[in-house]
């Protein structure tokens, strides 16, 4: 208003319009307030009719003569006989040159005389405009057909912190700003100045609550108004009149446009347009016939109601070239059309605008039908409560409440549909009988709603029930009956009944093609259905024919942008998405978004449907912020369509769920499930399958946080209601089954492991058959099973079947058939088949670089997974730099704090430790276990790993002290999370008792050993790798004791065991070969020692080349052997070709830490002490002692131990000198 009335020269002139109660009035007198020293004199004029103005004009002069007496000069005279002559005398005043700061505002100016206002009371504001072109004006008035200057609709509060304040200030309560009662009142009243400050008026002088005046309001409104206070600040005291006037004008201008505002109080106050009254044509009253005889009458209707205000153009309707724009009325209006225009009920009318709406209900496949469904399903509410409450007779509206619940259920309100569809089926039961078809089509719709309900058993009986009667009554080729055969597919396809179900399709497609030809749409739609059972079926290519053929019979039928095309081209995309054709897929959902977006507009929940599908191809391309965006695009626009609480809300909130889990923002993710878990159950109760798939997911995520009795009772809850609504056999059952098998094998229950898998792949190759890709999941999920069991030769079969299946469905360069590239890696990397294991990795490397791009974390993984090999063969700088590509990729797609990032960072730590870098080591492990501490907690066994990881380091850099806590709080973690028998707590077991034989309690080491060995033996088995690694463990506490007949026993145990899961050539049997050489070495079987030092050296050079640090170690073992034996040239040629190997693998720097190369060098000490080669000796122990100190401190045996060799060695050089 203020840019209005102050810029520019002349008279400047404002109008402000809308409807009566909306504050125009208050806002003229606001503005006259706030900019009262802008101007010399502000005058206010009331020019609801003649005699108004004329007697403000009367009162004006007055005013002026006090305070201006000069201005009697110009005639001004205050004779109320005059009064034509005051109007022309103040007129003259105010165009007087030198009078040029005033601003007038004349008010109410509501019965203007304009284009279609025959009222003989009419007033023409021009006669009472001062005709200087200086000066302001306001003018407020209800008719949009007032033009005095610029015209500024007046529209209703937005914020309801204003209609708030406006209660506040009515009432004289306190608090209200922050009541939720009057929050509720003022979105009641919806931001109408009036409606607000009468029912403040009201609260300020009855005792009563809002909550309690919102219920009056709501159900006594008349007789509520009525006995409202007067508002003296409004021209109009009451709300209950303050719209008389209008009407009263209205029907004198346009009777058909007071029928209308009648009518209205039947329908939703809002979105009211001309196609939709149409309807009523047929059998309504004259007054709709003529109203609806075309778009013109229709319009000229309207405008009459929108120039005083009472309506407008409804910006939310969704207004397109099919159908026109609708018009909505402010609630309070609406109320004002229900209990004033209608004092009485009008039985007529009700019935008119129910056939209305009844009749508009557009049948699914109808272009652009969920617009129209969107539209009127407001007005399917409004007329559904009349036949609730009673009002209104449903005799004879059977077939109305039969389009009423389609509408509600094919827009989500599954509840009011299904009371919907009883009410109508009764009607028809009683009008037509049980088997008329009309009562058929209302038992069919029923099946599809149960269906949609998860309630699968009714939805079959009606389904079936339909089945028969329309077989009967039409015959079994009808293409009503064909309907039913379709839908019974679709439920026994989620029946998971796959054969009942592609029979059903085949008998509805050849009844299509047969009635309507192969080209129909609805020949089409079937041959979608079977693309998406074959699609499931893992028949992949009779799928991909199926969409093809829809497809192109859509796009020749319906064109290449209709809708029903754009969703066969997403079932392409989904399609190409499981086959790896991820561009094809990318380029399907594109085309399909953009069509949807142009046919629905970027809100419609179809186009969100598309955009969420992108969610999930990014989310797999690992191209995450996109994925986000688009998931929050859907989760935002679901929102708005359905609401926070939709199901179809909740699925884009379980798939955030997802993605938030795999980005490692946990706490997020449990928000997401918690939040459409509650809604699902809300929704569908908590033994919908959609339910369970939630409580299925969160399964998943407590697994991964490590909360595993949690996981384990979402699982069971999963599983147990799955069997009960799917059936024990069903996929989605097996699915569970799947998971409960994961957790029982991380929790080390391995038999229920097996019997929850072997369950599983039993139950898909009955559903699936052998080859489908969900079966071979299962079989990989077995081989990984057995890979962890020792049982290497079954996990290889399995890993080998399901290698093969996945070529043959998804072919050699799917990221599935990758996957298995993947395992058979580190099955072969386990098994010492060292090149096959890197031919594998490298084969799955260039596949997900090819199909992911070089950073998607798949790539990545196994780009870690290299990383161990390369460290396992001795090739640490190829390892390092797989390392640090892992690590600088997962830190830029997971960010540096995600549990992938780390457990890269403690792979780090680990070969840093191995090559003697033990500070870089140990500030790995702890960025590593601060990392999980904060994403995991302290207690997950992912921290606890990386614990006892810290304790195996500050063993090998002899703070022994440190190491027992460390170790002792991952067992102590452990046997909590896991249990005392778990094989990750008997690891953790196993290590402490090595802890225990350096530090020489040695008893407290055959404890540990002990009882790692009962837990593996009962775990693994007798010949697990893991058992065996114990059992040699146990050798050397026995070679230490002195118990030698007992140490080779173990150690024989520990190779035959070896040799016989690993074969001869593996590197652990090689170790034990090593070990047993120590030991001959130790009993003076010298002969029998060289042998085992050979074999292991032969086997190491050939498995892991001749400068690996484990081939040295065994190099550095023949050297001692060597010396024993005085054959004293060869060890020292072992002991150089130890140390230069240490040098070249681990560099300068680092081998002056490496244990195993400090132990070489005071090897070669005592050598060169031997031999008389002093300086030598010396220059060898002053080294030794140096890397001793750094890695075990000056206070360890072994550090008094070297040091004192080094003194005696002094001495007797001293004494000889």
């Amino acid at each position: 208003m203020h840019k209005a009335l102050s810029e520019g020269t002349g008279r400047q002139a404002v109008t402000l319009h809308g409807l009566g109660g909306i504050g125009k009035t208050q806002l003229a007198i606001a503005y006259a307030k706030a900019h009262r020293e802008d101007y010399s004199a502000i005058f206010w004029l009331n020019i609801k009719d003649k005699v108004s103005v004329k007697q403000s004009y009367s009162r004006l002069a007055k005013r002026i003569l006090q305070d201006c007496p000069s201005a009697s000069q110009l005639g001004i005279s205050t004779d109320d006989k005059k009064q034509d002559e005051v109007v022309a005398a103040v007129k003259r005043w105010l165009e007087h040159a030198k009078n040029t700061r005033w601003l007038i505002v004349f008010d109410n100016y509501d019965n203007p005389k304009v284009p279609g206002n025959a009222n003989l009371g009419a007033v023409n504001i021009q006669q009472f405009l001062p005709e200087a072109h200086h000066g302001s004006i306001i003018v407020t008035t209800r008719s949009s057909k007032v033009s005095v200057g610029r015209r500024l609709k007046v529209a209703k509060l937005e914020d309801v912190r204003d209609s708030l304040q406006i209660l506040s200030d009515a009432s004289h309560r306190e608090g209200v700003m922050v009541d939720p009662n009057a929050a509720e009142l003022a979105r009641e009243l919806d931001g109408l100045p009036l409606a607000l400050a009468t029912a403040g008026a009201y609260l300020d002088q009855v005792a009563t609550s809002f909550a309690n005046y919102l219920c009056l309001y709501r159900a006594s409104w008349r007789r509520l108004q009525q006995t409202s206070p007067e508002v003296s600040t409004y021209e109009d005291r009451q709300l209950y009149s303050t719209w008389q006037l209008s009407l009263d004008h209205i029907k004198q201008q346009n009777e058909i446009s007071a029928k209308l505002l009648q009518l209205w109080a039947y329908f939703d106050n809002q979105d009211l347009w001309f196609e939709l009254l149409r309807e009523g044509k047929t059998s309504g009253p004259q007054w709709l016939c003529q109203l609806t005889e075309d778009q013109l009458s229709f319009n000229k209707a309207v405008r009459v109601l929108c120039d005083y205000g009472l309506i407008e153009v409804d910006e939310s309707s969704e207004g397109t070239v099919i159908e026109s724009q609708g018009y909505g009325m402010h609630s309070c209006v609406h109320a004002w059309t229900v209990h004033v225009v209608n004092q009485e009920w009008d039985a007529e009318m009700a019935g008119v605008a129910m056939e209305c709406v009844g009749r508009h209900a557009p049948e699914n496949n109808a272009q652009r039908s969920w617009l129209t469904q969107r539209r009127i399903l407001r007005h399917i509410t409004r007329c559904w409560g009349f036949i609730v409450d009673g009002r209104l007779d449903k005799d004879g509206k059977d077939w109305i409440l039969h389009n009423f619940g389609y509408v509600c259920s094919n827009q989500g309100r599954l509840d009011e549909a299904e009371k919907m569809y009883l009410r109508a089926l009764q009607g028809k039961k009683k009008a037509w009988g049980l088997e008329h078809t009309s009562t058929l089509d209302t038992v069919n719709n029923l099946g599809n709603l149960y269906a949609d309900l998860g309630r699968l058993d009714e939805a079959e009986k009606m389904y079936q029930r339909a089945l028969q009667g329309y077989e009967k009554a039409w015959g079994p080729e009808h293409t009503s009956t064909l309907n039913i055969f379709n839908n019974l597919g679709n439920l026994y396809s989620d029946l998971g009944r796959l054969d009942e179900a592609e029979k059903m399709y085949q008998r509805a497609l050849q009844g299509y093609e047969k009635a309507w030809g192969p080209e129909h749409t609805s020949t089409l739609d079937t041959v979608n259905n079977l693309g998406n059972l074959y699609k499931n079926l893992g028949r992949l290519d009779e799928a991909e024919k199926m969409y093809q053929r829809a497809l192109q019979g859509k796009e020749k039928a319906w064109g290449l942008e209709h809708t029903s095309t754009l969703d066969t081209v997403n079932n392409l995309g989904n399609l190409y998405k499981n086959l790896g054709r991820l561009d094809e897929a990318e380029k399907m959902y594109q085309r399909a978004l953009q069509g949807k977006e142009k046919a629905w507009g970027p809100e419609h929940t179809s186009t969100l449907d598309i955009v969420n599908n992108l969610g999930n191809l990014y989310a797999d391309l690992g191209r995450l912020d996109e994925a986000e965006k688009m998931y929050q695009r859907a989760l935002q626009g679901k929102e708005k369509a359905w609401g926070p609480e939709h199901t179809s809300t909740l699925d884009i909130v379980n798939n955030l769920g997802n993605l938030y889990k795999n980005l490692g923002r946990l706490d997020e993710a449990e928000k997401m499930y918690q939040r459409a878990l509650q809604g699902k159950e809300k929704a569908w109760g908590p033994e919908h399958t959609s339910t369970l798939d939630i409580v299925n997911n969160l399964g998943n995520l407590y697994a991964d946080l490590g909360r595993l009795d949690e996981a384990e009772k979402m699982y069971q809850r999963a599983l147990q209601g799955k069997e009960k609504a799917w059936g024990l056999e069903h996929t989605s059952t097996l699915d569970t089954v799947n998971n409960l098998s994961a957790l029982y094998a991380d929790l080390g229950r391995l038999d229920e492991a097996e019997k929850m898998y072997q369950r599983a792949l039993q139950g898909k190759e009955k559903a699936w058959g052998l080859e489908h890709t969900s079966t071979l999941d299962t079989v990989n999920n077995l081989g990984n099973l057995y890979a962890n069991l020792g049982r290497l030769d079954e996990a290889e079969k399995m890993y080998q079947r399901a290698l093969q299946g996945k070529e043959k469905a998804w072919g050699p360069e799917h990221t599935s058939t990758l996957n298995i590239f993947n395992n058979l890696g580190n099955l072969y990397k386990n098994l010492g088949r060292l090149d096959e294991a890197e031919k594998m990795y490298q084969r799955a490397l260039q596949g997900y670089e090819k199909a992911w791009g070089l950073e998607h974390t798949s790539t990545l993984d196994t780009v870690n997974n290299l990383g161990n090999l390369y460290a396992n063969l001795g090739q640490l700088d190829e390892a390092e730099k797989m390392y640090q590509r892992a690590l600088q990729g997962y830190e830029k797609a997971w960010g540096p704090e995600h549990t992938s990032t780390l457990n890269t960072v403690n792979n780090l730590g680990n070969l840093y430790k191995n090559l003697g870098r033990l500070d870089e080591a140990e500030k790995m492990y702890q960025r590593a276990l601060q990392g999980k501490e904060k994403a995991w907690g302290l207690e997950h066994t992912s921290t606890l790993n990386t614990v006892n990881n810290l304790g195996n380091l500050y063993a090998d850099l002899g703070r022994l002290d440190e190491a027992e806590k460390m170790y002792q709080r991952a067992l102590q973690g452990k046997e909590k999370a896991w249990g005392l028998e778990h094989t990750s707590t008997l690891n953790t077991v196993n290590n402490l008792g090595n802890l225990y034989a350096d530090l020489g309690r040695l008893d407290e080491a055959k404890k540990m050993y002990q009882r790692a060995l009962q837990g593996y033996e009962k775990a693994w088995g007798l010949e697990h790798t893991s058992t065996l690694d114990t059992v040699n463990n146990l050798g050397n506490l026995y070679a230490d004791l002195g118990r030698l007949d007992e140490a080779e026993k173990m150690y024989q145990r520990a190779l035959q065991g070896y040799e016989k899961a690993w074969g001869p050539e593996h590197t652990s049997t090689l170790d034990t070969v090593n070990n047993l050489g120590n030991l001959y070495a130790d009993l003076g079987r010298l002969d029998e020692a060289e042998k085992m030092y050979q074999r292991a050296l032969q086997g190491k050079e050939k498995a892991w080349g001749l400068e690996h640090t484990s081939t040295l170690n065994t190099v550095n073992n023949l050297g001692a052997l060597y010396k024993n034996l005085g054959r004293l040239d060869e060890a020292e040629k072992m002991y150089l070709r130890a140390l230069q190997g240490y040098e070249k693998a681990l560099g300068q720097e680092a081998v002056k830490t490496y244990v195993p190369a400090l132990n070489t060098v005071e090897n070669m000490a005592v050598l060169f002490q031997w031999t008389s080669r002093t300086q030598e000796a010396k220059l060898l122990y002053e080294q030794a002692l140096l890397g001793v100190e750094a890695v075990f401190g000056r206070t360890s045996n072994r550090y008094r131990s070297v040091a004192k060799a080094l003194e005696a060695l002094r001495s007797a050089s001293e004494h000889d000198t």
